[in-house]
C-alpha cells in the first residue's frame, strides 16, 4: 500500500540495497506520521518560521535511520584497498528531537550530543540545526538566520580545529534526489556540492558497482 512518495521511495531503496547482495544494512528504521505533523510540535517552534518545504518532508517521513556498509559476499574493486571503506547512510532525527533543538536554540544538542566540543564552538552551532548528520564526523544543517529557517542546507564539520561550515545552496529535495543517486555514500556531500574532486572520483567509481 503506498504511504507517501518518501516513504514508498526510501522503502524501495532499502529493498534494492537488500536484493543486490552487495552490502549489508545493519540498521534501518523510518517512521511516518499518519496524517501531518502534529499541530503541538509546530507550536513548540513558537516565533520560528520554519520553510514550508521543510515541513511537508516531515509530513512524509518523522525520521530516518539508515546505515550500511559492503558486504564481503560481494567482489568490491577498491580505489585504495588498504584505506577505503565502503558504507553510506542517510541518519535524520525525527521532528520532536528538531523542534527541540530549534525551540531552545541548541542544535549542538543533536551534533554533539558527547560534549566533545568546547563552550565555544557550541555557541557557534546554536543557529544550525541537523537534517542528516554522523557525531562527530559532520552535520549537514537548517540554519536560522533573521528568526527564519530556509529550506537551504548547510555541510558542518567538527571533526577538525574548531568547526567549519559550508553552505551547500540546495534544498532538502535536492539534497534527497542527488543522495539517492549516490546511495548516500560516505562523503558524497563533499563530492558532489563541496568541489572535492577526489572524492567525486571516488564515489563514481563506487555508485557503478552499486548500480550494476
Amino acid at each position: 500500500m503506498a504511504l507517501n512518495p518518501l516513504y514508498d521511495r526510501l522503502e524501495s531503496f532499502i529493498t534494492g540495497l537488500q536484493n543486490s547482495g552487495r552490502v549489508r544494512i545493519p540498521q534501518s528504521e523510518f517512521r511516518f506520521f499518519d496524517d501531518a505533523v502534529p499541530q503541538g510540535l509546530v507550536d513548540k517552534l513558537g516565533p520560528q518560521n520554519l520553510a514550508p518545504s521543510v515541513l511537508d518532508f516531515y509530513r512524509q517521513v518523522d525520521f530516518i535511520e539508515l546505515r550500511w556498509t559492503s558486504s564481503d559476499d560481494f567482489d568490491w574493486k577498491f580505489a585504495d584497498e588498504d584505506t577505503d571503506l565502503v558504507a553510506g547512510g542517510l541518519v535524520a532525527p525525527n521532528f520532536t528531537a528538531l523542534a527541540d533543538a530549534i525551540a531552545s536554540s541548541n542544535g549542538a544538542s543533536l551534533i554533539d550530543p558527547h560534549n566533545a566540543l568546547d563552550a565555544d564552538e557550541h555557541s557557534a552551532l546554536e543557529n544550525y540545526f541537523p537534517f542528516d548528520f554522523r557525531s562527530g564526523d559532520y552535520a549537514v544543517c537548517f540554519k536560522r538566520e533573521n528568526g527564519a529557517i530556509a529550506d537551504q542546507l548547510h555541510y558542518v564539520d567538527p571533526s577538525g580545529m574548531g568547526v567549519a561550515f559550508t553552505p551547500l545552496g540546495v534544498s532538502v529535495q535536492k539534497y534527497l534526489d542527488v543522495g539517492f543517486d549516490q546511495f548516500f555514500l560516505n562523503g558524497w556531500q563533499r563530492a558532489m556540492f563541496g568541489g572535492d574532486a577526489k572524492r567525486r572520483e571516488e564515489i563514481e567509481f563506487y555508485v557503478k558497482q552499486l548500480g550494476a
